[in-house]
């Protein structure tokens, strides 16, 4: 291993063990969000040659309303 890999792994493993963490985890209903990856994936697909995630779509919304929104 590198000094940098090795100095890399030492930053990480004193991140996760000396900063506290936490996680919040929430069921939706998604099926409308996977309803429009589903339309605009296949038409994006065609064109451009990338697969659409559901990640591609939620940032595209969360722009679109942060555009809106500005607040």
């Amino acid at each position: 291993m590198s000094s940098i890999a090795r100095l890399m792994a030492e930053r990480t493993t004193q991140s996760w063990t000396s900063v506290p963490h936490f996680f919040v985890v929430r069921e939706v209903d998604a099926a409308a969000l996977s309803e429009a990856r589903e339309k605009l994936g296949s038409a994006i697909e065609k064109a451009q040659g990338g697969r659409v995630t559901h990640t591609d779509v939620l940032v595209a919304l969360a722009a679109r309303v942060l555009v809106k929104h500005r607040a």
